[in-house]
Order: structure tokens, then sequence, then C-alpha cells
């Protein structure tokens, strides 16, 4: 027994992993910051109809390999099939990988963009707070140094936004933890789990298929690239606890980055958070929550999403929010 800690340490899924992890990708868009490499936009030249079009016949293949990965998974690693979530930590489970999916993605995304003046502008947080820590010297300004400290503040950032976000909804899981499911659904609202089902699919394309897949291929092979964003696409997923929960990413996400290939960013974000819905229904039905609250969480979304899809396209004609071109 005396072992069980440092097997523990070492097991994958463990927090130390995920960690390990982000700062990784903290780091990596930190140093390709400074490469001469345009990010992959998506292709809206194609128009609507198009692609929609090109989302609707991608989908059917990608649910269907989702679930092939998935039966896979749990050939090699049948423990890694979970109970159903008990209705009253199912909140629970949504505020622990609402940080893993969404916050952290969204926000490393936030402060990357900023960190070269991309995307968002003057209203972006990180360009400030690099430019602040610039002016002070905080970081050497050449070398592999300067790019590790960057990597390290972004990593940094995260992890606060994690703190206040944990701080914020501690009432709400220890009303879960308690029992008293019915007032912590009241104060969680539809909004969080809309979060989660949509907010992924978006965050998690642009980073790993936009803009990871499309750095790393400018130093290496694209296959290779293709395979090694889908590596971390999978380690992403480690808080799972399980294989099932890291080999299905890993595999969905390198089959997702060779169709970036051809298809660009946006298909593939309408067929992510197609995916993402159809599981979180599921998984909410299984578990007893009501339909009228399944349906409200289905009907919100698509209020959400014109308003995302036009920030979106701004985004991808090369002007951002505050209508600045994008360098």
């Amino acid at each position: 027994m005396d072992g069980a800690p440092l097997v523990q340490l070492f097991r994958f899924g463990s927090p130390w992993s995920a960690w390990l992890f982000y700062f990784t990708v903290s780091w990596l868009l930190a140093w390709s910051a400074y490469w001469s490499v345009r990010v992959v936009r998506p292709g809206l030249d194609w128009g609507w109809p198009r692609l929609l079009g090109v989302a609707l016949v991608l989908w059917p293949f990608v649910q269907t390999a989702h679930s092939v990965f998935l039966d896979i998974a749990f050939v090699i690693d049948p423990t890694s099939r979970l109970d159903p979530v008990p209705p009253e930590v199912f909140w629970i489970v949504i505020e622990r990988r609402l940080w893993q999916h969404v916050l952290l993605p969204l926000f490393g995304l936030y402060l990357a963009f900023g960190h070269h003046e991309r995307a968002f502008g003057r209203v972006s947080i990180g360009r400030r707070v690099v430019r602040t820590l610039s002016a002070v010297d905080v970081w050497p300004r050449r070398g592999w140094l300067r790019d590790t400290m960057h990597g390290l503040w972004l990593f940094v950032a995260v992890f606060i936004g994690y703190l206040l976000m944990a701080w914020a909804l501690s009432p709400i899981t220890r009303r879960l933890e308690n029992g008293d499911e019915s007032q912590a659904f009241a104060e969680v609202g539809p909004l969080l789990a809309v979060a989660l089902a949509f907010t992924a699919g978006i965050t998690e394309e642009i980073l790993f298929r936009g803009i990871l897949q499309t750095r790393l291929a400018k130093v290496m092979p694209v296959a290779i690239a293709v395979v090694l964003q889908g590596v971390f696409f999978g380690l992403a997923h480690s808080g799972y606890g399980t294989w099932a929960h890291i080999l299905l990413p890993l595999l969905l996400g390198t089959a997702l980055g060779a169709i970036a290939l051809w298809s660009g960013v946006w298909p593939l974000i309408i067929v992510h958070i197609g995916i993402d819905l159809v599981l979180f229904l599921a998984t909410a039905a299984d578990n007893g929550t009501p339909w009228a609250g399944v349906l409200a969480l289905t009907l919100i979304p698509a209020a959400l999403l014109p308003p995302t899809l036009y920030f979106g396209w701004h985004w991808a004609r090369g002007r951002g929010p505050d209508d600045q071109p994008m360098t």
C-alpha cells in the first residue's frame, strides 16, 4: 500500500496530467506566437448553404466514428464503462467539466489571440497583460526562456480563472452534496449546461484544429501534426480518469484534424456542437433530468447561436469585434 500514492500520481486521468497538458499547450501557444504562420480561419467563402450542407454530410460519419471509437475503447479497457451519473451529482459533473472543456480553452484563446493582437483588438486582456509585463521586464525579451515565461503566465492566468470560477460555484456544489438538487438547479440555471454543450465545440475546434494543428504543421510534416494535435486533444480529456475517455477523443480528434485539412474549421464546429448536444441530451435523459429542462437546454442554444455565428463571421472575414483588421 505504500506505493499506492506513487501509482496514483502516474495514473492517466489524475489532475496533474490535465494541468501538465494545459501548461504544455500554453507554452506552445506562446512559443508559436512568433512563428510566421497564418492561423487557419473558418472558410466562409463557401457561403452558408454549402457550409451547412458539408456539415450535414459530415455529421453522420463523424457521429458513427464516435460510436465505433467508443466501442473500441471499451473493448480495450472494459473497466472504463462508467455507471450512470446519479441525478444528485449530475450538475457537479457539469461544473467540473465546464472549466476543462470550455473555460480553459476559451480563456487560453482569449489570451493567445491578444498576445499577437488578433481577433479581439483593443478589448483583449491578454494584449494588455503582455505589454504591461514586457514593459517591466518580467521575462527576458529573447530566447527560449522568454517563450517559457510567456507560457507560464498564460497558465497562471488560466489557473487563477479556474479558482475564481470554483469559488463562485462553491455554494452550488455544497447544495448538491447536501442533496438539495432543486435549489442547486435553480442557482445553476440552464446557461451553464448550454455553455458546456455549445461553447466546447467552438473553442476546441478553433484551438486544436484551427491553431494548434496549423502551427505544428509549420515545423513538421502535416500528417504528424494532425496526429499530434489528436494526442493533445485526447490528453485534454484525461480528467475523466479512464483510458477510454483519452483514447476516444484522441482517435476522434485525429479524424477531425484530417477532415479540417479539406473542410476548414466551421463545418467541424457545427458537427462538434451536434455531437456534444446529443451526448448531453442522452446523459440528461438517462439521469432523470426533466424533459422540460432538456427542451430548454435545446431552445436556448438555438437562440444564442445566431449572435455567436455573427461574431464568428466577422472574425473569419479578418475583422475583430471592434471592427479592426486582424494582422
